[in-house]
C-alpha cells in the first residue's frame, strides 16, 4: 500500500489516506505525477505520495504539516509556542535555540532565558515574594498587587513557609497551598474594589466558559483513525460514509479541539472487491491506529475480516452480516439490514396480513444476508409465501424483475437491492 496525503490550498496536508499497490503500478509507479494525478481524480483534490518510513519526502506527515515543493517534503508544524524556534532545512523539523536547561537557567515564557549572576539572590526572601507576587497576578489576570500580596503573606503565616518554599510548591506538579490560598483570596477580598471584585467574578466565569470554537493543538501528536470503505464498486459504492466522517473530523479539530487537545488524523483505505477489501484490512490492523470505522464493506464476507484485525476496534453504523453482532472488538450503532428487513417482515406479517410477498433481491452478500438472516425466517414462521426476484448488477433495464414482481401475484412487493440500483 501507498500513503498519500492530502495538501489544500494553503499546502496544509488535511487527510492522509492508503492506495492499493497495484492502482498505484498501474497509474505511472510510485512517486510520479501520473499516479498523484490519477489520486486526485479518484478522491478529488491535489494529493502526493510520501514513505511511512520517511525515506522520500522526507517525513511521513500527518494532518496540519505543510507541504514543501522547493524541498520536496513535508515540513512539521511548527506551533505558537516555538516562536523562539528555528527549521532544519535537512530534516524539515524544528529545534530549540537552547539545550535543555540546568539550574543556571530560568523559564520565561517560551524561551530559555540564562540568569545572571546578581539575579540568583532570594536569601532573604524580598525577591521570593516579589516573583510570587507578579507570578500570581499574571495567573488571575487582575491589576493590584495589594491583594496579591496579601494573599501570599497570607499563606506564608498560615503555613509556617518561606516565600521561597511557596515558590517551589506552587511550582510543582502537586502544590500543597492550593486550599489555603484558596482561604487567603476570600479573607484578602477588602483589598479589591466593588469593580475588580466584578472583573474577578467576570475572569472566573470566563475561565468556565467552553462554548466557544477550539482549534486541535497540531504540535500534538495526532489521534489516528482508520477508515475502511467501499467505493468504485458497480455492486454498491458509498462515498457518503467517507465524506461524513471527514466532515465529523474536521469539526472535532476545527471546533472542539480534537480529542484532549489532539488533532484527530483519519487514514482511509477504499475498496471494491475481496482482494482489495482483504488487502485494506491487513494495512490498516498494522498502522498504529487506535480504532477503525467499518464503513459498508460487502466484501468482508470473503474472509475472516475480525481476525485480521485483531485487537484494533472496530467500530461500525451498518452491521451485515451474522459475524458482525457477535465480536469483543466491534461495536455497531444499529442493528443493519437484518434488524431492519425483521422489523419488516414482522410488519408485513402482523399488521398487514399477506398471504404472499414478491422480494426483488440484488446477488450480493449483504442483500442476501438480510433475505436470509431477516425476512425469510419470520415469513417462515408465519406461513407466508414468499418469491424471491433476482434484481442483475449493473441494472441496465428495470422492467424484467419489475414485471416479474408484477405476475407473481403477489400481495405487496418489497426491495431488497443496493443504493445503486
Amino acid at each position: 500500500m501507498g500513503h498519500f496525503p492530502k495538501i489544500d490550498g494553503s499546502n496544509l496536508v488535511t487527510q492522509v489516506t492508503i492506495i492499493d499497490d497495484d492502482d498505484i503500478r498501474g497509474n505511472g509507479g510510485e512517486y510520479t505525477t501520473e499516479v498523484e494525478t490519477y489520486v486526485g481524480e479518484l478522491l478529488g483534490g491535489n494529493w502526493k505520495q510520501c514513505s511511512h518510513t520517511g525515506r522520500k519526502r522526507v517525513n511521513f506527515p500527518g494532518i496540519g504539516w505543510t507541504w514543501d515543493a522547493s524541498k520536496d517534503g513535508f515540513v512539521e508544524p511548527k506551533g505558537d509556542w516555538r516562536d523562539a524556534w528555528t527549521l532544519n532545512e535537512t530534516t524539515l523539523k524544528w529545534e530549540p535555540p537552547h539545550n535543555c536547561p540546568d539550574d543556571t537557567q530560568v523559564l520565561t515564557g517560551v524561551t530559555w532565558t540564562p540568569l545572571e549572576e546578581e539575579d540568583k539572590k532570594d536569601s532573604d526572601g524580598n525577591d521570593a515574594r516579589e516573583t510570587l507576587i507578579g507570578f500570581i497576578s499574571a495567573i488571575i489576570g487582575l491589576d493590584n498587587d495589594d491583594y496579591v500580596a496579601c494573599i501570599v503573606d497570607s499563606v506564608a503565616d498560615s503555613e509556617g513557609l518561606t516565600y521561597e518554599e511557596i515558590l517551589e510548591d506552587i511550582t510543582s506538579e502537586e502544590s500543597q497551598t492550593d486550599a489555603a490560598a484558596e482561604a487567603a483570596s476570600i479573607a484578602c477580598i477588602t483589598e479589591l474594589s466593588p469593580e475588580e471584585i466584578m472583573e474577578l467574578s467576570e475572569i472566573g466565569e470566563e475561565g468556565n466558559e467552553a462554548d466557544e470554537p477550539v482549534e486541535a493543538d497540531y504540535s500534538l501528536p495526532a489521534v489516528r483513525i482508520g477508515l475502511m470503505n467501499q467505493e468504485n464498486d458497480p455492486i454498491g459504492s458509498f462515498p457518503e460514509i467517507r465524506l461524513g466522517i471527514e466532515g465529523a473530523v474536521n469539526y472535532i479539530n476545527a471546533e472542539l479541539g480534537g480529542i484532549g487537545g489532539h488533532p484527530v488524523e483519519l487514514v482511509t483505505c477504499l475498496q471494491n472487491s475481496v482482494p482489495a477489501a482483504q488487502e485494506c484490512a491487513q494495512d490498516l490492523a498494522t498502522s498504529d491506529l487506535i480504532s477503525v470505522i467499518n464503513g459498508v464493506n460487502i466484501w468482508t464476507v470473503a474472509f475472516d475480516f475480525y481476525g485480521t484485525m485483531g485487537d484494533t476496534p472496530i467500530i461500525g453504523g451498518l452491521p451485515l452480516f451474522a459475524a458482525d453482532y457477535d465480536q469483543p472488538n466491534a461495536r455497531y450503532f444499529n442493528g443493519g439490514s437484518v434488524q431492519v428487513y425483521s422489523a419488516a417482515a414482522r410488519f408485513v406479517a402482523e399488521d398487514l396480513g399477506v398471504k404472499k410477498v414478491a422480494v426483488l433481491v440484488n446477488q450480493n452478500p449483504a442483500a442476501t444476508a438480510a433475505l436470509d438472516s431477516g425476512l425469510a425466517p419470520i415469513f417462515d414462521a408465519r406461513g407466508i409465501e414468499y418469491e424471491a426476484i433476482d434484481v442483475p448488477i449493473p441494472l441496465t433495464d428495470a422492467i424484467p424483475p419489475v414485471s416479474q414482481a408484477a405476475a407473481a401475484n403477489a400481495d405487496i412487493v418489497m426491495l431488497l437491492a443496493a443504493a445503486n440500483e
